[in-house]
């Protein structure tokens, strides 16, 4: 006999999931969870139906659980729109018409609201330490219809038989048990406190139970209550509604359950929550905040939790913030003396701070001139306190100051030893891990101000290697150009152990080449050779302009070495690159035989006139390049001077001396203005009748240079 929903049921090997979800196993559970209830509704436990409903589906819940302590399924209403959630799964509640496709949502998900609603239930949780009987039990629980009469009789009947068949592993949540509804609460802690109370109330009442068992299942329950709440907004409205909690449950008292939830808070999230406990207390001094159904003492309350919370972090010896301590002491939680020694000195320290930075610029005028004995080593170790702690409140400006004033009192005349063993302190502390991650996490803030930006970037440039995988990637994570600007500023102060390996993945990373060209253009200053190997790469950059830039720097780390590099860029497509290539291998002045096949076969007499194929710029840097030769001699067997000579003329057979006017010159004026300008370097009396002739010739301009060869070959 089948099913009236039989129909509208998947049949098997018909999961109604995308395969590809990551709530794939969840939604699966989810799925099979719903399904059984309802057919083992219809049919008796014993029915094959019902059997081969629950068969496997505990094993599919441990699996979705993992190492989660377990989950949560509850009815979020909002107006007229009710969605079912799952709980303890990821960080942030997810929608059960999120993880199934739409055709399976629409068809399940009223009938689960439905399940609920005729029950009045707001939630169900299912344990990681649930047993196969155990939760068999409880679907077969679930899946009777609801008994006619009022919510509250489905309630204790659920609650009754829950105990008896001791289902311990099993919470649910129905409407009456709600706590809180005086109080303004996210819902999440409402149904929180509520499952708590719930719980809480029901321990006393399985009988079976030792009070070890007992004293385990409520902190897996509080570990399930707390584990979801990842915020500390979350888990300070948790602490501070435990009130809520206390007024009917005997088995643990109010301050009992705060210490309780204290203990399964994650550690990092403490002193967050202790801020927002803070907070609460300043609204609440400030005659704001107060929600219906609190009291008046809530702020004694409040302060009570606080010293909870630090006995807490003092046991667990986490971190405590100065300013953490600072705000617990004004507000009457703690006193100074009360603290153990290092947290007094932590917090005197913070004090002194406070000075410090009302009288910064006396400070700064004496570390600008530190004085050798006592009075120098006082203020040496001012300065050795200060900037660290400067450093962990961000006061980034002021550490950068520091610094600076200590190393102008460093180059003071008979300072002594005193004064380099401080600035080796302070580097160190900016080298400080917490410190370096501080620093790039400011430098990574968009709406940083230029001067503590210019700040950050000088203290992350003493920071040196420790600081450099962090910026490069800041650099590659962002979008934002003054961020990216920032960050290379500072891998520049850095030097190599930052720009080598940034410079070899940038090659991958970067696709504008207007950045590129730029960043290679920033290297001018840079002098360890070791960086030429990565910008090698940027030499078969699709862009002529970044390919020149790359051949500049590289000439200007490996000079001679460079050359080799700067012959295969006589081969360029691009004439900017080719010109460079040119200019630097006349500066190294070199004769390899390629170079001087390149300059004849771009000059030479027996290119065709205005076909020789290099652009005029890169000819004229020929000219240039062949003046600093001397002697050399070209291919063949002609010398330098005979071959300006030729490549000044028409080039044909008439010889040398021929007259000019009655020929027609091969190359530009410009061109040959350079030729000239290169025999004046290059030049003896052999071509002076030539020189001669064009130093009287029609063009101002060639005529000048022809001049001025003239007298540079006859001043020599």
């Amino acid at each position: 006999m089948a099913s009236p929903i039989e129909g509208s049921l998947p049949q098997e090997g018909e999961s109604g999931l995308e395969a590809s979800t990551e709530y794939g196993p969840l939604a699966e559970f989810t799925l099979n969870l719903a399904k059984a209830m309802l057919r083992t509704g219809y049919y008796s436990p014993d029915h094959p139906q019902s059997k081969q409903s629950l068969a496997g589906l505990l094993d599919e819940l441990l699996a979705v659980l993992d190492d989660r302590p377990g989950i949560t399924f509850l009815v979020q209403v909002e107006g007229e729109d009710r969605t079912i959630l799952i709980e303890g799964y990821d960080e942030v509640p997810v929608a059960l018409n999120n993880i199934m496709i739409r055709g399976m949502s629409e068809l399940f998900e009223p009938k689960l609201v439905d399940f609920f609603k005729r029950r009045s239930l707001k939630s169900f949780s299912l344990g990681s330490r649930i047993e196969v009987d155990e939760f068999n039990a409880f679907v077969i629980l679930m899946s009777e219809p609801p008994r006619a009469g009022q919510a509250r009789e489905e309630r204790e009947r659920v609650t009754q038989a829950l105990v008896d068949q001791d289902i311990i592993h099993v919470s649910t949540v129905f409407e009456a048990d709600l706590l809180g509804q005086e109080r303004r609460l996210p819902w999440r802690v409402r149904l929180a406190i509520s499952r708590l109370g719930r719980d809480l109330r029901m321990l006393p009442l399985y009988k079976s139970t030792t009070p070890e068992e007992i004293q385990e299942i409520k902190i897996q329950i509080l570990d399930e209550v707390i584990r979801p709440m990842r915020t500390q907004e979350l888990l300070k409205d948790l602490l501070v509604n435990c009130d809520l909690l206390a007024r009917d449950i005997s088995v643990l008292e109010e301050t009992q359950i705060e210490r309780e939830i204290l203990q399964q808070i994650p550690r990092p999230l403490l002193v967050p929550t202790a801020w927002e406990i803070i907070l609460d207390v300043e609204d609440l001094e400030e005659g704001e905040g107060l929600e219906g159904g609190e009291s008046l003492d809530m702020s004694t309350r409040r302060r009570l939790l606080l010293g909870d919370l630090l006995e807490e972090l003092i046991e667990e010896e986490l971190a405590i913030d100065s300013e953490l301590l600072e705000a617990m002491i004004e507000r009457d939680v703690c006193a100074l003396k009360e603290l153990p020694k290092e947290l007094r000195s932590q917090v005197k320290r913070h004090r002194f701070i406070d000075i410090f930075i009302e009288r910064e610029a006396e400070y700064l005028k004496a570390f600008r001139s530190i004085p050798p004995g006592k009075e120098g080593k006082q203020l040496a170790n001012v300065a050795r306190h200060v900037f660290p702690e400067l450093l962990h409140r961000g006061k980034y400006t002021d550490a950068a100051a520091v610094l600076v004033a200590v190393t102008v009192g460093g180059k003071s005349e008979g300072v002594g030893e005193a004064v380099a063993k401080l600035l080796k302190s302070l580097r160190q502390s900016a080298r400080d891990e917490e410190a370096v991650k501080r620093l790039i996490d400011a430098l990574g803030d968009e709406d940083l101000n230029r001067l503590d930006r210019d700040a950050v970037v000088a203290l992350l440039s003493v920071a040196g290697k420790k600081a450099a995988s962090g910026l490069r990637e800041l650099y590659a994570k962002t979008q934002d150009q003054t961020v990216r600007g920032s960050a290379f500023d500072a891998m520049m102060g850095i030097g190599l152990p930052a720009l080598e390996p940034f410079l070899a993945e940038l090659a991958n990373s970067e696709e504008e080449w207007p950045v590129v060209h730029h960043i290679l253009g920033a290297l001018g200053d840079q002098t360890d050779p070791a960086l030429a190997k990565p910008i090698e790469r940027f030499l078969a950059h699709e862009n002529d302009h970044v390919r020149q830039v790359a051949l500049t720097r590289v000439f200007e780390l490996l000079g001679a070495e460079s050359e080799e590099l700067l012959i295969r860029a006589l081969d360029e497509p691009g004439a900017v690159t080719r010109h460079a290539a040119v200019a630097y291998l006349g500066q190294l002045q070199s004769r390899n035989p390629n170079v001087l096949d390149f300059y004849v076969a771009a000059l030479g007499v027996e290119v065709p006139k205005n076909e020789s194929g290099q652009p005029e710029e890169v000819l004229v840097e020929v000219c240039r390049s062949l003046a600093g030769l001397g002697e050399a001699t070209l291919g063949h067997g002609i010398g330098l001077e005979e071959f300006l000579l030729d490549a000044l003329t028409q080039g044909g057979k008439k010889g040398l001396l021929g007259k000019l006017k009655k020929r027609s010159a091969r190359h530009s004026e410009k061109v040959r203005i350079a030729i000239c300008e290169a025999l004046g370097t290059a030049g003896t009396e052999v071509g002076a009748e030539v020189l001669t002739e064009l130093a009287t010739g029609d063009s101002p301009e060639l005529a000048e240079a022809a001049t001025s060869a003239l007298e540079a070959i006859r001043s020599r």
